[in-house]
């Protein structure tokens, strides 16, 4: 056949039912596409189709024709599968080098989402406090830890995380004890560095600092900054740090590490330290505030107020007798009522008299816990009557000891007791008040001083007015009124001795040894009220009187609802301390009072405390510089260390018993955290696993 007639035969019906011939102009014969490409010399093979070229089509056609059989052989068939794929590899990926190329994506992919599923459940164990590993976690345990099983239940759902955990290399199961405290130093210092970028941008900055024992009695300092950032006022936990020594240079020194460690300028942006009040943490010759004001001069110490607060109670429930007593008494009811078949009866007595409230628990009492005596009263003086029920059933059951306990302790408890409970429970309520605002994070040392001074100007109404012994008396008939029946007789006074007969007709003007009787409002009064009420006037003038007279009147002048704001003879010592210029200040004290001046005359809101002149201050803190800075200092320069309380709450739950072989820095991690919550869940988790890329090249799998 010639050229032109085959070429003809190809775009006959001969081209449509075998596509895959090929003709070739050169051989002037025709090939099998798929079988030259596709097919493995062998001797089962026709190599007319794939070497030498077919051109004999006299025997081409027909079932029995030379295209019939080829096209029906078993290699052909194979050929023409693998042709077909090749083809629609072709149209998905392209060429081989993509397709390897993304088969390098799909693993790195998969890897990644392994590690940041790791890295997730080791966040979410960490955020609520729960221990990662079990006590054994081989193949053998049947309880293994919280974050196997985590991931054993997120693998149900995954089928990523699956084969990994079943079919991927046991060195490269990332679950190890080693792998946990890498990656939760990574996510804790990806908590720090938001925390420290804050501070940074902030410039002035202030240390809170306390210390306490944790499980293992080992003596661990709590770090927590003050500062203030985006309109508000923030206080951040760093870390805890094993104490190596407890006396002011060891402390001393051991904060000085941790500020430079995390890169702080504590020599020129420290303008603020808080203590307890502890000899070793104030002292003013040797103490650790002391030490870190000779390397930051500006770092003005403020002991707590909240501990303050604290202290004036006990001293006032300790150095009264009668008020001791009282506490002791209230102390002895919770361990009584404490006791197994005790406190059943005393659930079962609260069900019946308040069917509609849930039973509630006397409050044990403790001089460091600064709620703990107002809510003792609170809770007592509720619940009066159930206590005094349950005493008297008790008391005339058939054990011995029980029913001699309840009968002493029912015998004190009278119309003097009573008066007592209603007194303390005013004033601790009073102090409980002022305690959670002083536990505020945004509330300033002038608002501090001012609200000591406002219960303390409360208090001397109490001791003064007649009006408040009035209503106390008042509240008492009240109490007792609903209880008489089942409180102790009041011991009555002494029956007054008769005149002798040898004096009648005589007037007596004045009888030695005989003495007129009180009244129980008068002698509950003079007795118990006023001793009360003195000692702890005395002990909250004493402690509130703060040395930092010249530094308060500075706050103070910067509080716009202060009657001396911006007076520039209070502002000079806080000037001073933080080096700023009296020139700029002059104009800028002028300028600002304009400016709200002619705000207030607009109708525009105007700032009404020390924060908000902060944030009213900030849009325009190049022009008032010397004014923005003093404020941002006023504003975080500390109140109380309450923050440290907190955290050592927040230790306690994560260094339990179970759990005392923590180290140093997986504790502090797992603080961060636990305590920086709200930061940690919002990280993310991609930069979490570029950073644990990163910090280890060697890896089993490839993240990057």
């Amino acid at each position: 056949m010639k050229q032109q007639d085959c070429q003809r035969s190809f775009q006959s019906s001969w081209y449509k039912a075998y596509p895959w011939l090929e003709y070739s102009e050169s051989h002037d014969a025709a090939f099998c596409f798929a079988c030259r490409h596709f097919v493995i010399q062998t001797v089962h093979t026709e190599e007319t189709f794939i070497t030498g070229g077919f051109s004999n089509w006299k025997k081409a056609r027909g079932k029995n024709g030379r295209l019939a059989k080829h096209n029906a052989a078993d290699y052909h068939i194979n050929a023409i599968v693998h042709w077909a794929s090749f083809k629609e590899s072709e149209k998905q990926v392209g060429s081989v080098q993509q397709r390897l190329s993304q088969v390098y994506r799909r693993e790195i992919r998969e890897n990644r989402h392994f590690v940041k599923t790791v890295g997730e459940v080791l966040l979410v164990t960490g955020v609520q406090n729960l221990s990662q590993r079990g006590h054994r976690e081989d193949a053998e345990s049947d309880n293994v830890g919280n974050l196997r099983r985590l991931l054993q239940l997120v693998s149900g759902h995954d089928e990523v995380i699956r084969k990994r955990l079943q079919e991927g290399p046991q060195n490269a199961k990332y679950t190890s004890p080693e792998i946990q405290n890498e990656m939760m130093k990574i996510l804790a210092q990806m908590v720090r560095e938001e925390i420290l970028l804050e501070i940074s941008e902030s410039e002035q900055f202030s240390i809170l600092v306390d210390e306490t024992k944790d499980i293992r009695k080992t003596e661990q300092l709590s770090l927590v900054c003050r500062y203030y950032h985006d309109g508000e006022i923030k206080e951040s936990f760093l870390s805890f740090k094993d104490a190596e020594g407890l006396d002011a240079k060891s402390l001393s020194d051991s904060i000085i590490a941790l500020l430079s460690g995390y890169g702080l300028d504590y020599r020129k942006n420290l303008v603020g330290q808080g203590y307890d009040g502890a000899s070793v943490m104030s002292g003013a010759i040797s103490g650790v505030a002391k030490g870190i004001q000779d390397v930051a001069p500006s770092a003005t110490y403020v002991h707590c107020y909240a501990h303050r607060l604290n202290l004036v109670i006990v001293d006032a429930c300790k150095s009264v007798l009668s008020a001791s007593q009282f506490f002791a008494l209230l102390q002895e009811l919770y361990v009584f009522v404490s006791g197994s078949y005790v406190h059943q009866k005393w659930v079962d007595i609260q069900r019946q008299l308040h069917p509609d409230d849930q039973p509630r628990e006397l409050k044990r009492l403790g001089d460091t816990r600064w709620a703990c005596r107002a809510d003792a009263c609170a809770v007592m003086l509720a619940r009066l009557q159930a206590v005094l029920q349950l005493l008297q059933q008790i008391s005339g059951e058939n054990h011995g000891e029980r029913a001699v306990e309840a009968r002493g302790l029912l015998a004190q408890i009278d119309e003097n007791f009573v008066a007592r409970l209603v007194l303390m429970t005013t004033l601790l309520k009073k102090t409980k008040a002022l305690s959670n605002m002083f536990q505020q994070d945004d509330v300033d040392l002038s608002e501090a001083s001012n609200l000591a001074a406002v219960v303390m100007e409360e208090l001397e109404d109490m001791r003064n007015k007649e009006e408040a012994i009035d209503q106390i008396w008042e509240e008492v008939r009240e109490v007792v009124g609903s209880c008489e029946e089942d409180l102790a007789p009041t011991p009555r006074p002494r029956r007054a001795p008769r005149p002798s007969r040898q004096m009648e007709g005589y007037l007596v003007l004045e009888a030695t040894g005989q003495r007129e009787h009180a009244t129980p409002k008068v002698e509950f009064r003079v007795n118990f009220m006023f001793p009360v009420l003195d000692r702890m006037l005395h002990e909250l003038k004493r402690r509130f009187s703060d040395q930092n007279q010249d530094l308060l009147r500075g706050i103070d002048a910067l509080s716009p609802s202060s009657r001396k704001f911006m007076a520039p003879d209070h502002l000079t010592a806080l000037q001073e301390i933080h080096g700023a210029s009296q020139e700029d200040m002059k104009h800028e004290v002028y300028q600002l009072k304009r400016l709200i001046q002619r705000k207030s005359e607009k109708g525009e809101e105007v700032p009404q405390n020390l924060q908000g002149l902060l944030v009213f201050l900030e849009p325009y803190k190049d022009a008032f510089f010397e004014l923005y800075r003093l404020t941002k200092v006023a504003a975080i320069i500390l109140v109380t260390s309450a923050s440290c309380e907190r955290s050592f709450s927040a230790m306690k739950l994560i260094k339990t018993y179970l759990r005392n072989s923590m180290g140093h820095d997986r504790l502090s991690d797992l603080g961060v955290l636990s305590i920086e919550r709200m930061r940690a869940e919002r990280l993310d988790l991609d930069e979490f696993v570029d950073k644990f890329a990163a910090a280890h090249k060697n890896r089993r799998i490839k993240l990057v």
